[in-house]
């Protein structure tokens, strides 16, 4: 069978089975040939969406297999975008020590932004004590998709009602 054919969305059987983190699968569809590189509709990649599962395991899989942490989908978000927003620590510490920043300034945010949007305080305090700078303001075309045009992640904290994030903020 073809390791590399397409859901509706563009998602190859690696993709889902990195989604949810089942790194047997995800192993014998490589060895099999399926493209590590590969993503979906929306321009997601494989390591995207297993970010967006949080095995840390699968990461190293996919990684080991060439794939490339500064991969933007299309709304441009990095796979340590995913990794923060969903609070998957152990993730996120493994995509930090891959992930350009280079790659994050041209995004338009901050792995920061998202650990604060998704009310993840553990996350945020590491990429803060990771050096990531918590003054990061979103591009002008990332705030266009917020009616308050909202620039900074204390202002996530903040939206949200979480306390600990806005204290670490």
């Amino acid at each position: 069978a073809d390791p590399d054919r397409r859901s509706a969305y563009g998602l190859t059987p690696l993709a889902l089975a990195a989604q949810i983190g089942h790194t047997e699968i995800m192993e014998i569809l490589l060895q099999k040939g399926a493209d590590v590189l590969s993503q979906a509709a929306d321009c997601a990649s494989i390591l995207f969406e297993a970010a967006g599962g949080g095995n840390p395991d699968s990461l190293s899989l996919l990684l080991e297999y060439g794939a490339d942490a500064n991969v933007p989908k299309h709304s441009g978000h990095l796979p340590i975008h995913r990794a923060a927003y969903r609070g998957h620590f152990l993730a996120l510490k493994q995509l930090a020590s891959v992930t350009d920043y280079a790659a994050i300034k041209e995004s338009g945010i901050s792995p920061v932004h998202s650990a604060a949007a998704g009310a993840h305080p553990q996350c945020l305090e590491f990429l803060l004590k990771s050096g990531f700078d918590a003054n990061f303001m979103l591009h002008e075309r990332v705030r266009k998709g917020y009616d308050d045009q909202r620039k900074s992640a204390l202002y996530f904290a903040v939206s949200n009602g979480d306390i600990c994030s806005t204290q670490l903020l």
